[in-house]
């Protein structure tokens, strides 16, 4: 690549808020919203505030960056389906990441490392790592059990967002990291720009390690009466 990437745009709407991040000339301006419900009222919003912020606008970036999962099922449809109409508009290139590479890299770990990731409901979202941050298994949705049957926790370290609970539903000891509850934005434009540069562009397809929650009516409609 003969350009040198100065301008970037990266976001997450699939953990447990907005996380959006600008970079304009060598300045990297970032904000965090906590919010579950309203990432399709808030996300455009939110960036338009951070570019001005930044003192640039849509037109002027050279990297799009969005997470594509796992996470919340709609807070990703949102991320990525934002992402792709401002490429698009913009003929700007798109680069995706996973929530849980985002995640992994908020630290420096000193051996193995498991991400486990809350999934709202009884497993959670993981992934291992080893001491270079080089993923060392798939992307998985395990339970609390699967993670005791597969790992060897003499040897791991445990990050995440849902350290705390997973602590809470085994007796095995382990080494827990700090819980990344409010993830810096920053990560995924250093991430991304790596990744970009050395040519590791991905299909920006979702990463979904489970279908989407799908609730019953509470209560059933009515059969209509034959004539």
């Amino acid at each position: 690549m003969t350009k040198t990437t100065q301008t970037v745009l990266a976001f997450d709407t699939s953990l447990n808020g907005i996380s959006i991040s600008v970079q304009n000339e060598g300045e990297i301006y970032k904000r965090f919203l906590e919010t579950e419900r309203d990432q399709a009222a808030r996300l455009v919003p939110l960036m338009k505030d951070t570019l001005e912020q930044a003192d640039c606008s849509f037109q002027d970036m050279d990297l799009i960056i969005s997470t594509v999962g796992p996470g919340s099922f709609t807070g990703t449809r949102i991320g990525m389906t934002t992402a792709k109409i401002l490429a698009f508009s913009s003929g700007t290139p798109l680069l995706g990441l996973s929530t849980i590479d985002f995640i992994a890299y908020h630290y420096t770990p000193q051996r193995n490392m498991l991400i486990v990731l809350e999934t709202k409901r009884s497993d959670y979202y993981t992934c291992l790592y080893d001491s270079e941050l080089k993923p060392i298994s798939d992307p998985q949705s395990l339970s609390s059990s699967d993670i005791i049957d597969q790992m060897k926790w003499e040897n791991i370290s445990i990050g995440g967002n849902a350290v705390k609970r997973l602590s809470s539903e085994i007796d095995t000891d382990f080494d827990d990291l700090e819980e990344i509850l409010e993830p810096d934005p920053a990560i995924l434009i250093s991430l991304g720009l790596d990744r970009y540069h050395a040519g590791h562009m991905i299909d920006f397809e979702p990463l979904y390690l489970r279908g989407a929650d799908v609730s019953q009516p509470k209560h059933k409609p009515k059969k209509l009466a034959q004539v």
